[in-house]
């Protein structure tokens, strides 16, 4: 038992979330605004780049569907951290494969799931979890403080919500 080896993912800044594929890993390189591969031993093999200089998009959380790869991002900027106060309803989720915006009009997007065909998505800004509904619409569900962290099983929804890290209370 215990740590059987340690992989670093050097071009990985401020890394906001990593997947493990057949052949390796992918990693979000939030602090500049990239997504990069790697294989088994942590050797770069491919990097997708955003535009915008550091953290313009405020690239952060991955989700495979059908093979394909789709990430969270605050918005398209160009400069870093272009999205600060600037966020509200400019997030996406975006295919990578495709190049196509799968889902649109997010406020802070965090940990996209594609589920039964849907898309279930935190919104940290607004204090919400988005789903995308059958019919096109999109349907919030409100909560008390930043949405971070989705996952679920057959009968739930676990939603992460974080207290503001500003107030000193």
């Amino acid at each position: 038992n215990g740590i059987k080896s340690i992989v670093r993912l050097n071009e990985v800044k401020d890394g906001h979330d990593i997947r493990v594929t057949s052949d390796g890993y992918v990693g979000v390189s939030t602090g500049n605004n990239e997504v990069c591969w790697y294989d088994t031993f942590g050797n770069l093999t491919r990097r997708w780049h955003a535009d915008g200089e550091n953290d313009a998009w405020h690239l952060n959380c991955l989700e495979f569907v059908d093979g394909d790869l789709h990430i969270s991002a605050f918005g398209e900027f160009k400069t870093h951290r272009g999205w600060n106060n600037q966020a509200r309803n400019a997030g996406f989720i975006l295919n990578l494969t495709s190049g196509e915006k799968v889902m649109t009009g997010l406020s802070g997007p965090h940990n996209p799931r594609f589920v039964d065909g849907r898309w279930v998505v935190c919104e940290s800004h607004v204090h919400a979890v988005a789903i995308s509904e059958f019919s096109g619409e999109l349907r919030r569900i409100r909560f008390k403080a930043f949405t971070r962290g989705l996952a679920y099983d057959d009968a739930f929804f676990y939603i992460g919500e974080s207290a503001n890290r500003k107030d000193p209370n």
